[in-house]
């Protein structure tokens, strides 16, 4: 299976996966207004995506 799946989705899934997991965003919810959630939420995915593709980019193909 590791290598069905790329590594860059891979990186992108690590950087994700762990910010906006259910219970993080469901305490985030609860103590912080719904728009800074959903900016946090933007941001995060964003800059996760940016981190995979500058990983493919740069890194990946030079292996």
């Amino acid at each position: 299976m590791a290598n069905s799946i790329p590594l860059p989705s891979v990186l992108g899934f690590l950087i994700f996966g762990p910010m906006m997991d259910v219970k993080n965003v469901w305490i985030l919810q609860s103590f912080f207004p719904k728009e800074f959630v959903t900016r946090l939420l933007i941001t995060t995915a964003v800059l996760s995506f940016i981190a995979a593709m500058v990983y493919d980019t740069f890194l990946y193909n030079a292996l």
